[in-house]
């Protein structure tokens, strides 16, 4: 570190922050797509008849969105603590902390979900599919008269 260049050293520190500050002006615009394309799914589900869907597109597409829109709303936190904490950076000895407490708000982001108002009755019916029939084997038997 004898020949550190002062300059060009702040220089990548500082587009680092501007670059992190772009992404985070980004944020609200990005959630209320991912919004919009999810109130846009619910609309064509709503309005079109269960045969004129391709289910699992649909499927594939919402989850999509909404894993997305997760991050988005994941990365909002991490936000709203970088900027009320980052004054921390200003001390060598304070940016540890400021580290950890990035991580910990990203921990306690990972918390899993708790459903509001879905039973786990009516959770268990909508992801444990139908058994199909048994059909059973060979020729059906031969009905007699009066049966």
């Amino acid at each position: 570190m004898d020949n550190m260049n002062i300059i060009d050293s702040t220089i990548q520190a500082v587009s680092l922050l501007n670059n992190l500050e772009d992404y985070f002006d980004t944020l609200d615009n990005e959630l209320s797509n991912c919004d919009k394309e999810r109130s846009d799914y619910e609309h064509l589900i709503e309005n079109s008849r269960l045969e004129e869907i391709n289910l699992e597109l649909l499927y594939q597409k919402m989850q999509d969105r909404l894993k997305r829109r997760r991050k988005i709303k994941q990365d909002k936190s991490l936000a709203v603590y970088f900027i009320n904490n980052a004054g921390k950076l200003n001390i060598k000895t304070n940016r540890e902390l400021f580290i950890q407490g990035l991580k910990n708000t990203e921990k306690n982001l990972d918390s899993e979900y708790q459903n509001r108002i879905l039973t786990p009755e009516i959770v268990q019916s909508l992801t444990t599919p139908e058994p199909a029939e048994e059909k059973k084997r060979g020729r059906p038997a031969k009905k007699k008269e009066g049966e």
